[in-house]
């Protein structure tokens, strides 16, 4: 709980792919952080689905091979190096001790010239693709990011007049429309107030 890092959620359902890059903090009820309200739309959308695989890579900045030469470098010079602390030169070092367990690869605080082959290839892994299992979102009176609302295509986007309703002017989150992160929310709110201001 408390620990943030950068890291990257992705939500696949058949043959999509959706992937939030940010901010990723682990909350005493599971995670948070702006990846996580980036991607929660999606995860909503889709959790309950049963062809829906949603992950987190904790290592954004690696692929499968540039993992495995980093691992092999620092194995092959620091071998009598704990597992756990092998790895806290790209993790947090507060996420290995909790993680490694959970892959059941024994020990973790053996020296890594002891890692087999298999279990450097479940490591590897499960840190590029860690699957996690979502029970829900938070409640509504804890919301930082919300969806819904009134369809755009029921407001003319000059003047932000209702089409159904003459002389009712819509701005902001009562549309139905949501950003990523980083004040865009916010901007939207702004502009359409300032657009159904001009025309009212």
């Amino acid at each position: 709980q408390g620990v943030k890092f950068d890291a990257e959620i992705s939500v696949k359902y058949k043959d999509e792919l959706f992937k939030y890059r940010g901010e990723l903090l682990f909350a005493k009820y599971g995670i948070s952080g702006t990846a996580t309200l980036d991607a929660s739309r999606k995860i909503l959308d889709y959790h309950k689905k049963p062809d829906t695989v949603i992950s987190i890579n904790f290592l954004p900045d690696f692929s499968q091979v540039s993992l495995g030469l980093y691992l092999d470098r620092i194995w092959k010079r620091l071998p009598q190096r704990t597992l756990a602390e092998s790895l806290s030169g790209i993790l947090n070092r507060k996420i290995p001790p909790v993680l490694l367990p959970l892959m059941h690869i024994g020990d973790i605080n053996r020296c890594v010239s002891t890692v087999t082959l298999k279990e450097r290839a479940i490591i590897m892994e499960k840190l590029l693709n860690w699957k996690i299992d979502v029970k829900g979102g938070r409640p509504f009176t804890e919301a930082m990011v919300t969806a819904g609302g009134i369809s755009t295509s029921d407001v003319d986007p000059n003047t932000m007049e209702s089409r159904l309703t003459k002389g009712l002017y819509l701005a902001g989150e009562i549309l139905d429309i949501d950003a990523l992160s980083g004040g865009f929310n916010l901007q939207f709110a702004f502009s359409t107030g300032w657009i159904a201001g001009k025309a009212e």
